[in-house]
């Protein structure tokens, strides 16, 4: 059984020009895209960054007739405290097939520009604490986006990052508890260096009794689709994970890797 990349983008995304036709030259007969939902978005001049579904539901219809693809239509939802009723209101007017949650900034700078520790004494501080508030306030959440974002642009050590265990454990309880999945983020892993973290987060994961994972590479261009699966597969397997978890209609699909 094939799997299907959890976690893409195309060009109905503010910071992606990629077709979505050039996914399909991998021949996939599935694919789902999950663009951006970012509100108050700091990187767009605090611009409302929305995913276009018109568009998406375009190259749905596309997908199918030329190319005989399912096109599954998601969302990643980047949590604003201040713009939860906004946020709620979206998410209630469509039916996605999953629902991947972030955490990009603070309403006031992204969690990866320099300039944040300028109004934050600890930002990864204050990005777990906001992990969780986005976890507890939307509850049709499916999935558990790059858990490492905040983390990226500090070059922490692995003594440090034990610092933050029990922001990190309280963040996986509430998953456990919400029946939301864990994402190993290929990106994440092999572009910025954060397989140490993620390490980290399955182990404790395992421990607690979670078992859902998914797969993303979070590709904004094609030659990124799948990028680096088949070493995110040796890591599950290497913890005894013998399946991930894949979304439809909110509906969740366990595939054996």
């Amino acid at each position: 059984m094939k799997l299907i990349d959890q976690h893409m983008h195309c060009d109905a995304s503010f910071d992606c020009n990629e077709h979505y036709s050039n996914y399909l030259k991998k021949g996939v007969k599935q694919i789902i895209f999950t663009d951006h939902f970012d509100l108050n978005n700091p990187i767009s001049n605090d611009e409302d960054d929305i995913p276009d579904l018109e568009k998406l539901q375009r190259y749905q219809k596309e997908a199918k007739e030329i190319n005989n693809t399912e096109l599954l239509i998601g969302i990643e939802v980047g949590y604003v405290k201040e713009r939860i009723s906004d946020i709620l209101k979206h998410l209630s007017s469509y039916n996605y097939d999953s629902i991947v949650l972030s955490v990009h900034h603070n309403n006031k700078f992204d969690f990866m520009d320099p300039d944040i520790s300028t109004i934050s004494n600890d930002p990864i501080d204050e990005y777990l604490n906001l992990l969780v508030d986005a976890i507890k306030d939307v509850d049709s959440a499916n999935v558990l986006a790059h858990i490492d974002y905040g983390f990226r642009i500090h070059n922490i050590s692995s003594e440090q990052l034990n610092e933050y265990k029990e922001q990190i454990v309280n963040i996986l309880s509430n998953i456990i508890s919400k029946n939301i999945a864990l994402e190993i983020n290929t990106k994440s892993m092999y572009k910025y260096d954060n397989l140490f973290i993620y390490e980290f987060v399955i182990e404790h994961y395992i421990a607690m009794g979670g078992k859902d994972f998914t797969l993303g590479s979070d590709a904004h261009k094609q030659e990124d689709m799948f990028y680096c699966f088949e070493n995110a597969i040796q890591l599950l397997k290497s913890y005894n994970v013998n399946h991930i978890v894949e979304f439809k209609q909110g509906r969740k699909i366990i595939k054996n890797i």
